[in-house]
């Protein structure tokens, strides 16, 4: 395989994680440049490997050591109504870098950054722009968060589902985190949790994806908006004390 040539990202939060290896940080950087356009990237594991000459195992081991100390995010998508994969999506989270002054020591602004993306195709793009798009679309990730958080959404889940999944999880912790620098709030979690609940729960082929890892993904802000969508009230109908639609057979009615 061909090796892109240019400059990448590597935040120094990440540079001097300590739970991380040499390995884990070089594919992070990898994938922090694949996933400049989009915010992720979708590279197999074997396109990695080939590309630094290495195992499968050795990839997966650091994209699993990266998710699990909360630098990325993994998404599957499937073919409609089918549990076939079509595609994944790496997601790598970014750190605040609004007073991380290494950063730009990393990456001359004169020179170019070279992508590349497993389907052959090349894309580049000025060192200058990139810093800034890190920084303006990432400072929102100073948001601090409370162990309470994870503990009140982790608790109203279980109530709704009856499961026991644990807030202690650094996969779950992970998740909701991320939701939350965002800009989610807890009632935001809540209320996707109320609308799959009742979306699901009484399906057997569904019911398996109440769990953190579906609700509080990437794909949580359309599950809140299916829920905005679902409390409005089209004309000519009302919701009954149970939350039924009915029509209003006088909406249409003349007055005179």
């Amino acid at each position: 395989m061909k090796k892109p040539i240019g400059y990448t990202v590597l935040p120094s939060e990440v540079r001097y994680d300590e739970k991380l290896s040499w390995s884990d940080k070089v594919i992070y950087a990898e994938l922090l440049g694949l996933s400049h356009e989009k915010g992720y990237c979708y590279a197999s594991n074997k396109a990695l490997a080939d590309l630094y000459g290495t195992s499968i195992s050795t990839i997966q081991r650091a994209l699993e050591s990266l998710e699990n100390n909360g630098w990325l995010e993994r998404e599957l998508i499937y073919e409609d109504g089918t549990n076939v994969v079509k595609e994944r999506r790496i997601f790598p989270l970014k750190p605040n870098v609004k007073n991380d002054t290494t950063l730009i020591a990393v990456l001359p602004e004169t020179s170019s950054h070279s992508c590349y993306d497993p389907h052959g195709k090349s894309d580049a793009v000025n060192n200058k722009d990139l810093i800034t798009n890190l920084i303006t679309k990432k400072n929102t990730l100073s948001v601090g968060t409370d162990s309470a958080h994870f503990s009140e959404i982790v608790d109203y889940l279980n109530l709704k589902t009856g499961q026991k999944f644990k807030a202690t999880s650094k996969a779950t912790q992970t998740k909701i985190n991320a939701r939350l620098k965002e800009g989610f709030t807890v009632e935001d979690f809540k209320t996707v949790i109320d609308t799959k609940t009742a979306e699901w729960l009484l399906k057997p082929d569904m019911s398996q994806y109440l769990r953190p890892e579906t609700l509080f993904g990437t794909k949580m802000e359309s599950y809140l908006n299916q829920s905005r969508q679902t409390h409005e009230v089209p004309d000519g109908f009302y919701k009954t004390a149970t939350g039924e639609l009915k029509e209003d057979t006088n909406y249409y009615s003349c007055p005179f």
